[in-house]
């Protein structure tokens, strides 16, 4: 027991017995974690289960908006209300009628609560049809502005661009979209199914216990979730009708993990039983194991009470550690070249704030040791035809990284170049002098160089160049300088050195009213004209004007906005859907008439495809009117009806009636059976609905609404003869 007074004794029995104690405690969480696992893989099986039966519930309300999506496609009101839009004709009441009760007829059919409504809309055209009614637009949908998921969250109001009070559906839904496509064609307008958000809500909530946290997903984003949210296990599983779709189950912890007083009990019980046998053994360990050191301490003469520890061997090795350590921190602060030059790419790209690579910078981490920074950004472009452009650009870029290696070897040895791609077709370089006096000739001696070494002209290089810089902060802004250079290619062409100018001027010429004009005259189809604009622009900004880099950027900007806003108001006025792309940057003036050339040529030719042709005066005009005259209380009569009886196209009719009375077919009957509606109102008393018949409205909603759009006021508001 005189061991036991021993300090080095004493710290290596009270070591054997942490070791045993924690090796118990592992054993012991080995057997609470296997238990605790099992009891996890019935919350896994309960859960699976759950989501399964959810999911199940979820597709069969999908199952059912497809349904509906491909039944409104296959209705045959559906693609003569499209043809009328596509042709510019009046809707037919009757038309419109029959695609009102077929919508309806759709969602009434579907059977499920769920489904709030079913909406229609067609490409170019302004209004919005729904199982609960018409809805007029402040403008066309665009169907090309109308991309996305076939399944999302929002309101109709995002689904159609448009922020308009007409659109009475205000809250938020789950929206199912599909395209509707004219005779199984190309999409032509969007079909979509509104589900109540907080019926579904209730579907899922109806299947779990409080206390579980849910989450409905699709493509990655969360439509729906409710219940708690904190970090727990997730179930998650798969729409079998839609893989994008995915349900997420946060169970509740608490209802599968052992509790404490379990995992207590069970601690004790074991505890108690072995907590001897633990001494015994740490004593035993212990005294096998300073035996040595105990003879040690006897060869060297020191008494085995003594307090010291006798582990001198320890504050040698820790000393040897921390030399190594600072051995490995030197190596680690040299930094290899391809890693300084990834970190100024980060800056110049804006991937890291300058003030940290300043810190970097002045600890001496990064070796850029001279005074001066330049900036520059080559641009290639390949003039070629070959179709293998990838390979090319490859090969030239080898080279030029090859020309900056050469230059770097041949000038001042503190000299550092460093090249890096900055796109596809750019690349930057930074210069590191201490002589920016000849940062110029440095620069155009590097251009010699790389147009010898390409040899080839089919390439063209430009290089910008930023004026030289004292701090590796502003590397950022000189990049954007440089950049800006090359703006100089619009005046001057491709090919050279342009070096960055400071010019408060942003002056440039670009005429008022571009707009109206530019749509006046494709509306006109007068090419020359527009060809006169861009020469215009040309002749002004490129001879008369020294403008600046700056102005360049504003000029091509506004003729881009003008042109789009023209090509716009002629989509509007002819049912088209061009769509003006952005051009590149670093383009030649010639490069960008030669473009906007080609559109003006595309939206003319669409113009002349789609303008209306003027009807010559047929023998069957008076006949047509007078039969319209006729029959416009009966409810079948249409265009297509009419235009089948006299032999002629509803696109004549159409002209007809807007040429002759000054207002549309649809138009003329909706007046004529309003005025006779008027006349039985004042001189009988025929109930609403015989007065709607007689005047040949087979639908009250119609009546009542085309009567006020005429008379100002609901018939139940009209004054009536005592």
């Amino acid at each position: 027991m005189g061991k036991l007074r021993n300090k080095t004794f004493q710290r290596m029995f009270l070591s054997y017995v942490t070791m045993i104690v924690l090796c118990f405690c592992a054993y012991s969480a080995v057997v609470i974690h296997e238990t605790a696992v099992l009891k996890r893989e019935k919350a896994v099986q309960y859960y699976e289960q759950k989501s399964s039966e959810i999911l199940h519930e979820i597709d069969s309300q999908i199952v059912t908006a497809q349904s509906i999506l491909a039944n409104i496609n296959g209705m045959a009101s559906m693609n003569q209300l499209y043809h009328s839009v596509k042709l510019g004709d009046s809707v037919d009441s009757y038309v419109l009628y029959q695609v009102m009760q077929d919508i309806r007829g759709q969602k009434t059919g579907a059977g499920t609560q769920e489904i709030y409504s079913v909406v229609c809309l067609l490409d170019g055209y302004d209004r919005v049809y729904t199982s609960e009614g018409v809805i007029r637009l402040e403008y066309p949908f665009m169907l090309n502005d109308k991309k996305g998921s076939y399944l999302s969250e929002g309101s109709l109001n995002q689904l159609t661009g448009q922020n308009s009070s007409d659109l009475t559906f205000t809250k938020d839904f789950l929206i199912y979209v599909d395209d509707y496509r004219y005779r199984s064609g190309t999409p032509r307008g969007r079909i979509c199914v509104l589900f109540d958000r907080s019926r579904f809500s209730r579907i899922v909530a109806s299947y779990l216990e409080e206390g579980d946290g849910w989450k409905i997903s699709f493509d990655g984003k969360t439509l729906l979730e409710g219940g708690k949210q904190e970090t727990s296990r997730q179930i998650r599983a798969v729409s079998v009708i839609d893989s994008r779709m995915s349900l997420e189950i946060l169970e509740d912890r608490s209802r599968f993990r052992l509790e404490p007083a379990s995992i207590l009990s069970l601690a004790m019980c074991m505890g108690v039983a072995v907590s001897i046998l633990f001494v015994g053994l740490a004593l035993f360990y212990a005294n096998r194991f300073y035996a040595p050191i105990e003879r040690i301490w006897k060869m060297i003469g020191k008494d085995r009470d003594e307090q010291d520890d006798g582990f001198q061997e320890l504050a040698a090795g820790v000393e040897n550690l921390m030399a190594e350590r600072d051995g490995y921190r030197n190596e680690v602060l040299t930094i290899s070249p391809y890693a300084e030059t990834g970190m100024i790419h980060s800056l110049l790209s804006g991937e890291m704030d300058a003030g940290k690579l300043g810190r970097l910078y002045r600890k001496d981490i990064l070796s850029l040791e001279n005074m001066f920074f330049i900036v520059a950004v080559i641009n290639l472009y390949y003039e070629g035809k070959d179709k293998a452009v990838g390979e090319r650009m490859r090969q030239a870029k080898e080279i030029i990284r090859a020309c900056v290696k050469n230059q770097g070897k041949q000038q001042r040895e503190k000299d550092r170049y460093i090249c890096f791609e900055r796109d596809a077709a750019d690349l930057y370089l930074v210069i590191n002098t201490d002589h920016g006096e000849d940062a110029e000739e440095t620069i155009y001696q590097f251009y010699q160089n790389i147009s010898k070494s390409l040899g080839n002209e089919d390439f063209s290089v430009t290089i910008g160049v930023d004026e030289i810089k004292e701090q590796i902060g502003d590397l950022p802004r000189s990049c954007q300088n440089a950049v800006t250079a090359l703006n100089r290619i619009l005046l001057e062409g491709r090919g050279g050195v342009y070096f960055y100018e400071e010019n408060d001027s942003n002056a440039y010429y670009f005429p008022k009213e571009v707009t109206r004009q530019l749509a006046e005259n494709l509306s006109e189809e007068r090419l020359d004209c527009l060809k006169g604009f861009l020469d215009d622009l040309k002749q002004k900004n490129m001879v008369e004007l020294d403008i600046s880099n700056r102005g360049i950027e504003l000029l091509l900007d506004d003729l881009y906005v003008s042109t789009v806003k023209a090509v716009w108001r002629v989509n509007s006025t002819f049912g088209l859907g061009i769509h003006v792309e952005k051009l590149p940057p670093y383009l030649t003036f010639d490069e960008v008439e030669e473009y906007y050339c080609h559109v003006y040529e595309i939206v003319i030719d669409e113009v002349r495809a789609n303008r209306p042709e003027e009807i010559e005066p047929g023998a069957h005009d008076r006949e047509i009117i007078a039969y319209v005259d006729q029959n416009f209380s009966d409810p079948n009569i249409s265009l297509t009806a009419i235009g089948e009886h006299f032999k002629v196209s509803t696109k004549y009719i159409t002209m007809l009636f807007k040429q002759t009375t000054g207002i549309t077919y649809l138009q003329y009957v909706q007046e004529r059976r309003i005025a006779l509606a008027v006349h039985e109102l004042r001189h009988t008393d025929a109930s609403f609905e015989e007065i709607a018949r007689r005047s040949g409205y087979s639908n009250m909603l119609t009546f009542r609404r085309n009567f006020k759009s005429i008379m100002g006021m609901n018939p139940s508001d009209f004054p009536r003869q005592p």
